[in-house]
């Protein structure tokens, strides 16, 4: 069995013509494949967007999502936090939610609770969809966090 004690961050590489670029160009060029380096980037992505879908994500993701202080986790000895991988989904998650079960941990959901109402709101051509994911994401991260926190498995 592994025990992470920290976080992992999943970067993405996105292949580039050999050409450089500077000031605006490196935000627009991010902007439009949809690359964000941090969570004010993300959120900047829905505020520019005016839509009442929008201002309701953003509320939701700052009053439902992020329910507390960030919390800080605490040094030395503590409940692991496991993730399990796989091509099949349904049993993916079977494993996951039995193995949280037998940890007395908590099960956390790719796509957080707190915004899981949003999902379907979106349409694939939304431009809203990317940031969308890579808001659920940092929600989750925050839930685990709290559960870490509260001395418990963390199952993703």
């Amino acid at each position: 069995m592994l025990f992470l004690h920290s976080f992992c961050v999943l970067l993405l590489t996105v292949a580039c013509d050999a050409h450089l670029l500077y000031g605006d160009e490196v935000s627009e060029t991010r902007h439009e494949l949809g690359l964000y380096r941090n969570l004010d980037e993300v959120l900047d992505a829905f505020r520019r967007d005016k839509s009442n879908i929008s201002m309701a994500i953003l509320d939701a993701f700052q009053n439902k999502c992020l329910y507390m202080e960030d919390p800080v986790l605490p040094m030395g000895k503590r409940k692991p936090f496991i993730v399990v991988e796989g091509n099949q989904k349904t049993s993916k998650h079977s494993i996951a939610v039995k193995l949280a079960n037998l940890l007395d941990g908590r099960y956390i959901t790719h796509l957080a609770p707190c915004l899981k109402k949003f999902s379907s709101k979106l349409l694939g051509s939304s431009p809203l969809r990317r940031p969308f994911h890579f808001l659920s994401l940092y929600a989750a991260a925050f839930e685990a966090r709290v559960q870490m926190t509260l001395n418990r498995a963390v199952v993703v």
